[in-house]
């Protein structure tokens, strides 16, 4: 009896705490079979997710070098643009070390520039062969309804150096007064006649516009005008006047116009250039703001009749 209740098995003690200890070992194996599932689907979601990008990713690929095989251009104008652009490669040069060396070497070291041209570029190249077809295509054009037609004939009546041509500047030039202006020259009206009928503003230029300091008003703005070459150069250096007085008197001398004009309108332009503001100094809004009354403008600058060159350029009545 004494070894039956320590030692059965099929005792009632017995059996309840060895059905403890099972139940016990039973949950912890439970938690954790059910972590390792958890890591195992966890670990294969993520495989099938960067699988699926990898296969995504592969199939964009192939599809944009399929797309930008078909997009490439093998015409004959293609194949020549794009060996002219290696030509001018230097591709001797690390491009990682200079760049503009390797994109541009070989054309600097075979092009030449012209003793008549300041700067060249291929950019400038380019501009040159755009206007030389140009000219072909204008100077080609049949005659017919067509627009480019129109413009061709246009064209050729501003090149046109013998008679009509050249009897249309004069008439125009008449109108202005003429060439030689020793019987009188009314400037008022040369001003009104150049701005409403040629749409050139000469000494000054005028317009109507906002007061920037009162945006609810409207004024006269009056600026002053420019000349030929760069104002500047009329200070900088002899050669820039020489070689403008003499592009003067050549175009001059297509009208039949005397030398000593090409001079006087060289001096008028350059009185006009000294007289100009510097561009600096336009930069400055208060600079450029000086409200001023009209009347005042007639007395004080009375070589211009303002009030009648306003109403005029306005058609006031």
């Amino acid at each position: 009896r004494r070894y039956q209740s320590l030692e059965d098995p099929t005792s009632s003690s017995s059996l309840t705490s060895e059905s403890g200890r099972k139940k016990g070992i039973s949950f912890q194996e439970r938690t954790s079979r059910s972590e390792k599932v958890l890591f195992v689907l966890l670990v294969v979601a993520l495989l099938t997710a960067l699988a699926l990008a990898v296969y995504i990713g592969a199939k964009k690929q192939s599809s944009s070098s399929s797309s930008n095989s078909q997009q490439a251009c093998t015409s004959s104008a293609c194949v020549a643009l794009a060996g002219e652009i290696i030509s001018k490669t230097n591709t001797s040069i690390d491009p990682c070390e200079d760049f503009f060396g390797y994109a541009c070497g070989s054309w600097i070291a075979n092009t030449i520039r012209p003793d008549y041209v300041g700067r060249l570029s291929s950019f400038g190249q380019l501009q040159t062969l755009n206007y030389e077809r140009l000219r072909v295509a204008l100077s080609s054009a049949t005659q017919n309804n067509s627009a480019l037609a129109k413009v061709s004939q246009f064209y050729r009546t501003c090149m046109q150096t013998q008679s009509s041509g050249m009897q249309f500047v004069n008439n125009v030039a008449a109108s202005l007064g003429g060439w030689d202006n020793s019987s009188g020259y009314d400037l008022t009206g040369v001003m009104v006649q150049s701005i409403n009928t040629y749409g050139a503003a000469p000494y000054v230029h005028i317009y109507v516009s906002r007061d920037q300091t009162n945006t609810s008003q409207y004024l006269y703005h009056i600026d002053q005008g420019g000349v030929g070459i760069p104002a500047s150069y009329f200070n900088d250096s002899q050669l820039y006047q020489d070689s403008y007085t003499t592009l003067i008197k050549s175009t001059l001398s297509l009208f039949g116009v005397d030398s000593q004009v090409a001079e006087q309108v060289f001096s008028i332009e350059k009185t006009l250039a000294k007289s100009s503001a510097s561009i600096v100094y336009l930069r400055s809004p208060s600079n450029t703001y000086n409200k001023v009354k009209i009347s005042d403008m007639m007395t004080n600058y009375s070589q211009i009749n303002w009030l009648h060159l306003l109403k005029e350029l306005l058609q006031v009545p």
